[in-house]
């Protein structure tokens, strides 16, 4: 589903007077994962947006198996916004598979505050974090620290 407006899917839909059938996003997500080695299915918003009546991205996520990779800011306030994150997947039996830190803000966060917020996620959620990444304008041919990160998703996959 593409709508025209930026906000919680659930809310998008209604406003153009549509409804999102969520055994069509599911089917289209198995669909790939048949013919593809690697599916990203990003979830808008964070886990807590309506994608739905009734259902949120967190119920996605469990409805589809998805494994998810959790994606949070690199700065300021990211040690509560993701250890929260990361409870409520734990709370609905969700495993996540590693975190990212995005780094594109301006001002840039301090390569100080960076490492004690990833520190901090690793030792009160006993999750890994896979690492940084900055604005990625060639996907083809990403920083190499970038790619190094890519490469850790993509093992974590295989497991």
């Amino acid at each position: 589903y593409c709508f025209k407006n930026p906000k919680a899917p659930y809310f998008a839909a209604r406003n153009e007077g549509k409804r999102s059938d969520l055994d069509i996003v599911s089917k289209a997500i198995d669909q790939k994962c048949r013919t593809h080695t690697h599916v990203i299915i990003e979830g808008a918003g964070g886990l807590l947006v309506p994608v739905a009546e009734k259902m949120l991205m967190i119920d996605l996520i469990k409805m589809t198996h998805s494994k998810p990779i959790l994606v949070a800011r690199a700065g300021l306030g990211t040690i509560n916004h993701t250890l929260l994150s990361l409870e409520a997947m734990t709370n609905r039996d969700i495993s996540p598979e590693t975190v990212v830190l995005v780094e594109i803000g301006v001002p840039s966060a301090s390569q100080e505050l960076i490492r004690e917020n990833i520190e901090a996620i690793e030792i009160f959620s006993g999750i890994d974090v896979a690492g940084v990444i900055g604005k990625i304008s060639d996907f083809s041919n990403p920083a190499k620290a970038y790619q190094e990160v890519i490469e850790r998703i993509l093992r974590l996959g295989q497991k």
